[in-house]
């Protein structure tokens, strides 16, 4: 990984796409909640794959795409892992939860292949199910039971759980840029957005001219905010019908002036 705030993941399934980005947004939401991280907001285009689920503390985006060169289809999912609002080092935690995750694509989706932390590291899905129950720290709350009943994988496991100690490594570095670009890129609106931020604009325009060219004025500058647009769309509509209805004067009427 070349930033050490953002955690890679993938995994490899056997059959089409269709919806699977449904479903293993799911499993990551219900992860993000079994560690005390509830959904916040989401945003999901099954047109082209992808995923985003947000919560104060991680932001999660996933992307699914048809593997080519296949006999058979198959399809790939990754997931990229990014704390945005935790206090000191969450290496461990992020680790933690994105281990869990990728767990449940196998448990729940039958992933065949796991990717950790990086693309290349690729192992089984028989090698990397064997690896996290074995880890005594896991948060699965099934993992003890199934422990008890996995063997070892041919004198392997040892090997593999090396290779998996990294899951819940604490390294004590930090990219706080990392940080900001991750929360950066995940509020650039997208082309619906902006127009719908632009035609609200326009619509300011028949209620309140000065209302519009300050808010076009915004748009130009700090680039398109459907969030801001709608807000003051709503806050200009409700000034506007308040005033024409007379309850001001009416109000202004009654005070001791």
């Amino acid at each position: 990984m070349t930033r050490t705030d953002w955690y890679h993941g993938g995994a490899v399934f056997l059959g089409s796409p269709g919806g699977a980005l449904c479903r293993i947004s799911r499993i990551i939401t219900d992860t993000l909640e079994n560690f005390g991280h509830p959904l916040s907001r989401q945003s999901v285009l099954a047109e082209v794959g992808q995923a985003r689920l947000i919560t104060p503390s991680f932001l999660v985006k996933v992307a699914v795409a048809p593997v080519a060169g296949k006999a058979t289809p198959h399809f790939h999912t990754t997931l990229t892992l990014c704390p945005i609002g935790m206090l000191g080092d969450a290496s461990e935690q992020s680790q933690q939860m994105l281990a869990t995750m990728l767990y449940q694509l196998i448990e729940e989706e039958g992933a065949l292949q796991i990717e950790w932390l990086d693309d290349e590291t690729v192992l089984s899905a028989e090698q990397f199910a064997e690896a996290f129950l074995s880890t005594p720290r896991t948060r699965d709350p099934r993992a003890a039971r199934r422990a008890s009943r996995s063997g070892d994988m041919n004198g392997s496991r040892v090997d593999v759980e090396a290779a998996l100690a990294q899951v819940f490594r604490t390294d004590g570095t930090r990219d706080e840029g990392a940080m900001d670009a991750c929360l950066a890129e995940d509020v650039q609106p997208n082309d619906i957005q902006r127009l719908t931020a632009w035609s609200m604009t326009g619509l300011l325009v028949f209620l309140s001219a000065p209302v519009a060219l300050s808010l076009a004025a915004v748009n130009l500058i700090r680039g398109e905010d459907f969030r801001l647009n709608t807000q003051v769309l709503s806050m200009t509509v409700f000034v506007v019908t308040v005033a024409k209805s007379g309850v001001l004067e009416t109000l202004a009427g009654t005070l001791p002036i």
